[in-house]
């Protein structure tokens, strides 16, 4: 761990390595050398769990993490859910979408599946957009196939498409 001011080796205990990782500024690149390593010391249960953290964490700050891991050590089975657990949380298809629209539906998807009913109205007020960028940026999300728009009375309710829960929750 690279981080300015702070011991580059950490011991092998999971808790630790999240705490340090959550004080990482966002959208960082963090490498963890020796997967196999930590798990040896922790066992494959409680290694895919913290893997499995990993990715969330990943998803929230935006960080590219990398695992080296001696793939000679693991059974198939144990390979196969790690890399699923390992795969890009950005699809291919992310790629046609720009940064700003990016964001614009990372945030519908982390309101729709805190809950949140996003209408256009909604959706404006949380990012700061007029109502006439909300409508075209959602019109562009609406014909890429990321989301639906249902009418609901007076509002208009946006949800994410398939295609968006695969690309964040891959």
């Amino acid at each position: 761990m690279g981080v300015k001011g702070e011991e580059s080796i950490i011991p092998p205990h999971f808790d630790e390595i999240i705490v340090r990782i959550k004080n990482i500024p966002h959208k960082s690149a963090i490498l963890i050398d020796r997967l196999d390593y930590l798990l040896s010391k922790n066992g494959f249960k409680d290694t895919l769990k913290f893997i499995q953290r990993l990715n969330d964490i990943s998803y929230f700050s935006s960080h590219i993490i990398l695992l080296s891991i001696d793939v000679s050590l693991l059974s198939k089975r144990q390979l196969r859910m790690i890399e699923k657990e390992c795969l890009d949380v950005h699809s291919v298809s992310r790629k046609e979408l720009t940064d700003e629209l990016y964001e614009l539906l990372k945030t519908i998807f982390r309101l729709n599946y805190g809950g949140e009913e996003v209408s256009f109205t909604e959706l404006g007020k949380k990012t700061g957009l007029s109502k006439p960028t909300v409508r075209k940026k959602i019109k562009t999300l609406a014909s890429s196939g990321y989301i639906s728009v249902v009418k609901k009375g007076r509002k208009k309710i946006i949800n994410p498409t398939d295609k968006t829960v695969q690309m964040f929750l891959r």
